[in-house]
C-alpha cells in the first residue's frame, strides 16, 4: 500500500478499536488468559514435586507459582528436605566430599588442613592427639575415600556410594577431564559459580530448567554505582570465554547458541542458593571456651591457634599484595580474598593469659610482670565455613518476603532443609528471603531485588496507612477550646528509647 510503518500501526490501532465493544473485551480476555497459561505452564512440574508432602504449588495472584501450607505449621518444624539438582564447593578449604559436600577426614586433620593449607586425609591417618580432650566418636567427621572426579585432580569422597553417584552421573566426561578443569578453572578466576553448576544441571538433565524464569546473564546480576557499563562488557566476556570453552566439550545436551546460554546462566544466577555450614571445630572451641578441659586444654590450642592466626593475616597480606592494595593491617584474625568470611553470626572469644611457659608466642603473646602471658583474643573467622553453591527445584517455587515465613538451613551437607520461622495456618504463603531480610531501609532491600526484575509489596514494604486527621473543634467567638487531657498528647515510646509521635 506504499504506507510508512507508523501510518500503518496508526492504521491498525484505529481499526481495532472501531471493533465492537464485545469483540474488543473477548480479545482482552484471549491475551489475559495465554499470559495465564504461559504463567501455569510450570504447574505441573511443581504440583508433582511436592504430592503427598505438607505443602502444595498452586497460583499466587499474578506471581506465577507460589507454595502454600496444606496444614497448621508450627515454628521451628522442617517443612521438607532437599538435594540439589547441582551443587559446587566454590571455596576448597575445607576439604569436602565432592558429591554431597560433607566435611572429611578428622577433626585433627582439618585442624592441620588449616595450617598448613597441603594436608591430605592419607597423610593424617593414624594421627590424633593434636586437639586435647576428643573422644574417639567425636574425633572422626566422616570417612575420606579418593576417587574419580572430572572437576579436579584430586577427589575426595565420604562414601563408596557418593563415589559412584558422581561417576554415573557425569561419566560423559570421561576422558574430556583437562576441558572440563579448563572450564571450571574460568569459573573460578572470574568468580561466577553458576558457570560449573550450569554444567551439571546440563549432564543430570533436571527437569526443573524449562519452569524457570530465562533472562540473559548480564539481566541478572547487580550492577556496580561507579562505571557499569564497563562491568556489564566485562561479565559479557567472561560469558562468552566460559562459552567457548564449553564447546570444546563433547556433549549432546549443550545449549545450541550463546544466548540460550545466557539465559541458561541468567535462570541460574536468580535461583540458586549459597551453600553454607559452619566449620565444625567452632562447636569444639566453643566446649573449650565453655571449660571443656579446663585451662590445660587452652593451653595446649593457643599456640596452634596463634599460628593459624598469623598464617591467616600473611595468606592475607599476599592477596592484597597481588591485587595491588595497600595491607591495612586491620582485623585481628586476617581475611581471605573471599569477602564472605565475614560472618554475620561472628563469635568472639579472650582466654586468660597463661603461667605456663608453652603458650604465648606470636602476636598477643607478651608476658606480663607477674609472668603471666597477655589475654588471647580471637573469634570465629579462624574457621571458614564450608562455602559453596546450589540448585534445588522446590525452593525454586518459593517467592519472597522481606518478612518471611521460612528460612533455608544446611546442616553439614548439601542437603537443604527449610524451617518454618514462624507458625502458619492451612493456605498460608511458605515465603523466603532472596536478600538481606534484617535490613532494615526498604529502599536498600529494593536495590538488592533489582535484578529479580519485581518491587516487593510485602508487608514490610507497603506504605503506612494513612491516618486521618483529627477534626479541630468548632470554636464560637470568645469562648476557648476546652484543654485536652495531658494523656491524649503523650508521645508513645518504642521499646529501646525511640520515641514517635502519634502512636507506635
Amino acid at each position: 500500500l506504499g504506507l510508512k510503518s507508523a501510518s500503518l500501526v496508526s492504521l491498525l490501532c484505529a481499526l481495532a478499536w472501531r471493533w465492537p465493544s464485545a469483540r474488543r473485551a473477548r480479545w482482552a480476555k484471549a491475551v489475559c488468559r495465554r499470559r495465564r497459561q504461559r504463567q501455569s505452564s510450570a504447574w505441573p512440574f511443581f504440583t508433582a514435586l511436592f504430592q503427598g508432602s505438607k505443602l502444595e504449588a498452586r497460583d499466587c495472584q499474578g506471581k506465577g507459582v507460589g507454595v502454600f501450607a496444606r496444614q497448621a505449621v508450627v515454628e521451628g518444624e522442617v517443612l521438607f528436605g532437599e538435594e540439589p539438582d547441582g551443587a559446587f564447593q566454590w571455596r576448597r578449604a575445607p576439604l569436602a566430599c565432592e558429591h554431597c559436600l560433607r566435611m572429611l577426614g578428622t577433626m585433627d586433620f582439618q585442624m592441620r588442613l588449616l595450617l598448613d593449607g597441603v594436608a591430605k586425609p592419607d597423610d593424617c591417618c593414624g594421627t590424633t592427639g593434636l586437639l586435647p580432650d576428643l573422644q574417639g566418636n567425636e574425633a572422626v567427621l566422616a570417612e575420606a575415600i579418593a576417587g574419580w572426579s572430572p572437576w579436579s585432580d584430586a577427589a575426595w569422597y565420604c562414601s563408596e556410594a557418593c563415589a559412584a553417584e558422581q561417576r554415573q552421573e557425569f561419566a560423559m566426561l570421561k576422558g574430556q577431564e583437562p576441558h572440563v578443569r579448563a572450564f571450571v578453572h574460568h569459573a573460578v578466576e572470574v568468580g561466577v559459580p553458576f558457570f560449573p553448576i550450569a554444567l551439571k544441571v546440563l549432564l543430570k538433565g533436571s527437569g526443573l530448567l524449562p519452569s524457570l524464569l530465562q533472562r540473559p546473564y548480564w539481566e541478572c546480576v547487580d550492577l556496580p554505582e561507579e562505571n557499569p557499563t564497563a562491568f556489564l562488557e566485562e561479565i559479557k566476556g567472561d560469558l562468552l570465554a566460559s562459552w567457548e570453552l564449553l564447546q570444546k566439550l563433547d556433549l549432546p545436551c549443550k545449549p545450541d547458541s550463546l544466548e540460550a546460554y545466557s539465559r541458561l546462566v541468567g535462570s541460574l544466577c536468580l535461583n540458586a542458593v549459597a551453600v553454607k555450614y559452619a566449620h565444625p571445630l567452632i562447636y569444639y572451641i566453643q566446649e573449650v571456651d565453655q571449660g571443656r578441659g579446663g585451662d590445660e586444654a587452652k593451653n595446649k590450642l593457643r599456640p596452634m591457634l596463634e599460628s593459624l592466626r598469623d598464617a591467616r593475616l600473611k595468606r592475607a597480606s599476599a592477596v592484597r599484595a597481588a591485587a595491588g592494595e595497600a595491607d591495612s593491617g586491620s582485623g585481628s584474625d586476617g581475611a581471605d580474598s573471599d569477602s564472605s568470611d565475614l560472618e554475620d553470626d561472628e563469635l568472639h572469644f579472650s582466654w586468660p593469659g597463661s603461667t605456663s611457659s608453652g603458650g604465648g608466642s606470636g602476636r598477643g603473646g607478651g608476658r606480663g610482670r607477674d609472668g603471666r602471658s597477655e589475654p588471647f583474643e580471637f573469634s570465629s573467622r579462624l574457621f571458614p565455613p564450608l562455602k559453596g553453591y546450589g540448585l534445588y527445584s522446590r525452593l525454586s517455587a518459593c517467592n519472597h518476603s522481606c518478612d518471611p515465613s521460612a528460612e533455608v538451613v544446611f546442616a553439614g551437607s548439601a542437603k537443604l532443609l527449610l524451617v518454618a520461622r514462624r507458625a502458619m495456618a492451612a493456605g498460608d504463603e511458605v515465603c523466603i528471603s532472596y536478600i538481606d531480610h534484617e535490613e532494615a531501609d526498604k529502599e536498600e532491600r529494593q536495590k538488592g531485588l533489582n535484578s529479580y526484575g519485581f518491587c516487593c509489596d510485602c508487608c514490610r514494604c507497603q506504605p503506612p496507612p494513612a491516618q486521618k486527621k483529627k477534626k479541630r473543634p468548632k470554636v464560637s467567638a470568645g469562648v476557648a477550646p476546652a484543654e485536652e487531657p495531658p494523656q491524649a498528647r503523650r508521645v508513645k515510646a518504642r521499646r529501646g528509647g525511640r520515641a514517635r509521635g502519634g502512636g507506635a
